[in-house]
Order: C-alpha cells, then structure tokens, then sequence
C-alpha cells in the first residue's frame, strides 16, 4: 500500500475539533485562521517531501476578507512543489 496524499487539517492545540476552535473565533479572526493555517501547512509539506499530493480547504469567504489571501497563498503552492 502507498500513501497518495495527505490532507491538512486544522485541530486546536490540545486535539480539539475544528469546530471547537472555530466558535471561539470572531469572523474576522477566523478568516485570518484560514489563511495562516493554509500557508502553515504548504510550509509543512514543502518541508515533508512528500511524493504526493496535499489536500487543502478554504473557506471562500476568506478570499473576500483577505483580497490578497491568494497572492499569498499562490506562491507557498509553488515552493510546496519540488522535483
């Protein structure tokens, strides 16, 4: 058996489900929770070399939030990819 992909998935600190993360957040909050965490995880599988692919969520709301979420999540892709 071999490992295809993995998926990013956001959990509290403590193991907590995203939701128990989440109702703690303001919407402002959370929007800026999705981009960082987007880019921590490119980060993180850039650094794993992994020989798949990643799966990754974002909430479409976070692009309108943060106009700029995908100039700044685009070049993180970019680096994720190695040869």
């Amino acid at each position: 058996m071999q490992i295809t992909s993995l998926e990013a998935l956001i959990r509290g600190a403590d193991g907590c489900s995203p939701y128990e993360v989440f109702e703690k957040l303001t919407p402002s909050q959370l929007h800026q929770l999705d981009v960082d965490s987007r880019l921590t995880a490119l980060e993180m599988f850039s650094e794993m070399k992994f020989d798949g692919f990643m799966s990754i969520n974002l909430l479409p709301m976070s692009l309108l939030e943060y106009p700029d979420a995908v100039k700044m999540i685009s070049p993180a892709c970019m680096t994720s990819i190695w040869v």
